[in-house]
C-alpha cells in the first residue's frame, strides 16, 4: 500500500496523474484479493484522483467496477455521477451496488444521456420509471417502454400512453408490453388523434396482431369476469392464439374450419385478421353476391384453393347454386390485395361512423 500513502501526499499534478494510472492498474489486477480495508483505500484514493484520470482510463475502470458487487461504493457512486456519460453509463447499466435511491438522484440530478443509461437497466423498479418517465424525454420513454423487464405505475402508463399518440416507438412498445393496464389500453384507442392514427395504421399494416392486441386489452374493463361457454367460439378463440403464437398460419386455420364446415368461426378468425367488427364480416360473408368474400380474401392473401373452399361452404348454407370455378377464379386472380385491403379500410371507417 506504499503507492497508494505516495498518491495521498503527492502535489505535483503530472506526479499525481502518472501515479492515478498506477492505483487504476493495482487495482484492477487485484481482482478481488484485496482487504476490505484496502478496498477502501483504494475507493478514497481512486474518488480524489478521477479528475486526473484521462477518459479511456476511467472508461476502463468503470467497466471493471460494474460487475463487481466488492467495489468501493464511493467509488461507484462517483463513478455513476460522472458529468461524462460514456463512465457513467457501465455503473448505471449494471452495478448491483447502485440502491434504487442512488438511481433515483442520478435521474433527477444528472443529464437526459443519464437517464437514458438508467432506463436500459434490467428490472427497474416503478418508483425509479416514475422519476425517468416525468421529464417526458422522447429517447427515454421509449427506452422505458421497451424495457420489458422494467415495473411502470399507473400514472407512468399514463404518460406514456399520452406522449404514443405523436411517437410510434412508444405506442410500439406499449401495445406489445405484456403487463400493458386495460385502462392505458382504452387510452390509446379513445384519445389517438390524427396523426396517432396514422402512426397506429402503419404498426398494424406491419403487424396485424398489434390492434388486435390492444382491442383485447382495452377489453378486459367491460369482460372481467365474464366467460364465453360457447364450445365452438372457445375453440375459434385458441385457434386465433396459436396463428397469433405464429404456431399455425392464418390460411392453415382457415382451411380447417372451412373443412370442419364452420362458416361463423370463418367470420370470427377473417374479423379479428382484418381488424373489423365480427359481426359486419358475419353478415358480408353470407352475402348472396359473394363480393364481400372474395374482397376480405384478397385482402388477407388467402390462396385460391381455400377462397373456393369457404365460397363453396357460403353457396351450401345459402342453398343457392354454387359458381363455376373457372370464373371465379378468375375473378379472384384479378383482385389486388393492397386494393382490397384499401377498399376494407374505408368500410371499417363507414360501420364505425355510421
Amino acid at each position: 500500500m506504499e503507492l497508494l500513502e505516495k498518491v495521498k501526499s503527492a502535489q505535483d499534478n503530472s506526479e499525481r496523474r502518472k501515479l492515478a494510472h498506477e492505483v487504476v492498474k493495482l487495482f484492477l489486477h487485484s481482482n478481488g484479493r484485496a482487504t476490505n480495508d484496502q478496498v477502501s483505500v483504494f475507493g478514497e484514493v481512486l474518488c480524489r484522483l478521477l479528475s486526473e484520470m484521462a477518459q479511456s482510463v476511467q472508461v476502463e475502470l468503470a467497466n471493471q467496477v460494474c460487475d463487481s458487487c466488492g467495489s468501493p461504493l464511493d467509488l461507484v457512486k462517483a463513478l455513476a455521477f460522472a458529468d461524462d456519460v460514456e463512465v457513467a453509463e457501465p455503473v448505471l447499466q449494471r452495478s448491483k451496488q447502485l440502491e434504487e435511491t442512488d438511481l433515483i438522484e442520478v435521474a433527477n440530478k444528472a443529464s437526459t444521456e443519464h437517464r437514458l443509461a438508467i432506463s436500459k437497466r434490467e428490472h427497474l423498479s416503478a418508483n425509479v420509471t416514475d422519476n425517468l418517465i416525468k421529464f417526458e424525454e422522447g429517447v427515454v420513454m421509449q427506452s422505458v417502454a421497451q424495457n420489458e423487464t422494467a415495473k411502470i405505475s399507473s400514472n407512468g402508463f399514463s404518460t406514456l400512453a399520452k406522449n404514443s399518440e405523436t411517437d410510434e416507438r412508444i405506442m410500439q412498445a406499449l401495445i406489445t408490453r405484456e403487463d400493458l393496464p386495460a385502462e392505458t389500453a382504452q387510452h390509446i384507442l379513445d384519445h389517438v388523434d390524427a396523426d396517432g392514427k396514422a402512426i397506429l395504421d402503419q404498426l398494424v399494416q406491419s403487424d396485424s396482431t398489434l390492434l388486435h392486441r390492444l382491442i383485447k386489452k382495452s377489453q378486459r374493463l367491460t369482460e372481467e369476469g365474464k366467460t364465453d361457454d360457447n364450445p365452438d367460439r372457445i375453440e375459434t378463440v385458441a385457434l386465433i392464439q396459436q396463428v397469433e403464437g405464429g404456431h399455425r398460419s392464418l390460411e392453415q386455420a382457415i382451411k380447417l374450419l372451412a373443412e370442419q364446415s364452420r362458416l361463423k368461426s370463418i367470420a370470427t378468425m377473417m374479423a379479428w385478421a382484418a381488424n373489423l367488427p365480427e359481426e359486419e364480416v358475419n353478415k358480408g360473408i353470407v352475402n348472396i353476391k359473394g363480393d364481400f368474400l372474395a374482397l376480405i380474401a384478397g385482402a388477407l392473401e388467402l390462396s385460391f384453393e381455400v377462397y373456393a373452399l369457404i365460397d363453396a361452404l357460403r353457396t351450401s348454407q345459402l342453398r343457392i347454386p354454387s359458381n363455376d370455378p373457372n370464373k371465379i377464379f378468375d375473378q379472384y386472380d384479378q383482385l389486388d390485395p393492397d386494393h382490397a385491403r384499401v377498399t376494407l379500410r374505408m368500410v371499417n371507417v363507414i360501420v364505425k361512423v355510421s
